[in-house]
C-alpha cells in the first residue's frame, strides 16, 4: 500500500495548527509556503522537519521562541493519537514535529482523522 504522501500530510497539520492561532498563523502559513526543508529526520516515535525561511520574508514581531500545539491526530489503527507542535524561532517557522510516546511511528500512512 502506497499510503497517503508525507508532505500532504504534514501540509495538512502544519494548515490544522496555525488555523488556531489566527493572529500570527497568516504570516507563518506564508512563511510554510515559501520556506524549503533544511532536514527532516524520522525517528521510531515520531519525526521533525527543520525549515529555512528566506531573510527577505515578512516576520513575526515575538522574538523570543513560540511553541504552537497543534491538534491530535489518529494515524492508522494506532490507539494512541499522535501529538503535533510548530516551533518558531527569532519571527519564524522554524520545526513542525510530531510524536507519539507509546508506540512507534507509522512507516505508512494509510488515513489519519482529527
Amino acid at each position: 500500500m502506497r499510503g497517503i504522501p508525507f508532505t500532504v500530510f504534514e501540509r495538512e497539520i502544519v494548515f490544522l495548527t496555525l488555523k488556531n492561532y489566527p493572529r500570527i498563523g497568516e504570516i507563518l502559513s506564508w512563511q510554510y509556503n515559501i520556506s524549503s526543508i533544511n532536514k527532516r529526520v524520522f525517528s521510531e516515535h515520531g519525526f521533525f522537519t527543520e525549515f529555512i525561511v528566506p531573510v527577505s520574508a515578512m516576520r513575526l514581531n515575538e522574538k523570543s521562541e513560540l511553541i504552537l500545539n497543534g491538534p491530535m491526530i489518529r494515524i492508522n489503527d494506532i490507539k494512541q493519537k499522535a501529538r503535533f507542535t510548530i516551533r518558531v524561532r527569532n519571527g519564524a517557522l522554524y520545526l513542525f514535529e510530531g510524536q507519539i510516546t507509546d508506540d512507534i511511528w507509522p512507516h505508512v500512512i494509510e488515513k489519519y482523522s482529527v
